[in-house]
């Protein structure tokens, strides 16, 4: 069964054997690319519920006459070439499919604007409360009987191992014993 993608990928492979000079006025923009780009605005529209209503070709040409009118002005006959390529005239159809799904990705451009703005305070807030908390701060170590008992330790680590090895007995002592 033809999924959304599928048709997304023939109609828009449609289009540019049809029209070779479609991307020619948008800079930077690749086949690849825009397809790429029509990709992620599948995956978000057909997350909604409302994708259950159209066609998977219905949704593809919706998609791709989106993107067309944002860059060509001869956006119209290049549709409708796409609707007669997938053998569906149902305009009226089209007409909705559109408008929900232009309603749709408004929605999730908006939505996420305000995620990034909400995120970038939050990230500001978290930077100044950390900023102002750590010219507060104390170093907090042991206090000094507890580094007299560290360095004590350390020091009898240390004395007994350089007793043991100044004593040449226990060093043969300690050699005999291994073998």
């Amino acid at each position: 069964m033809a999924t959304p993608l599928h048709f997304l990928q023939v109609c828009h492979a449609y289009l540019l054997l049809e029209k070779p000079d479609l991307l020619d006025s948008v800079p930077q923009m690749t086949a690849s690319r825009q397809l790429a780009f029509l990709t992620h605005k599948a995956h978000m529209c057909l997350a909604s519920a409302e994708s259950c209503q159209w066609s998977p070709s219905m949704i593809a040409v919706s998609l791709i006459s989106l993107e067309l009118e944002q860059f060509r002005s001869d956006w119209f006959p290049l549709t409708l070439s796409l609707l007669h390529f997938i053998q569906n005239l149902n305009y009226s159809e089209l007409i909705g499919c559109k408008e929900a799904f232009s309603n749709h990705l408004l929605l999730s451009v908006q939505n996420t604007q305000q995620l990034t703005a909400q995120s970038c305070r939050q990230q500001k807030r978290v930077r100044h409360h950390t900023t102002s908390n750590s010219s507060k701060r104390k170093m907090v170590g042991p206090s000094p009987l507890e580094q007299d008992d560290i360095y004590a330790s350390i020091k009898g680590l240390y004395g007994e191992i350089s007793d043991d090895l100044a004593d040449p007995a226990i060093v043969a002592a300690a050699i005999i014993s291994e073998d």
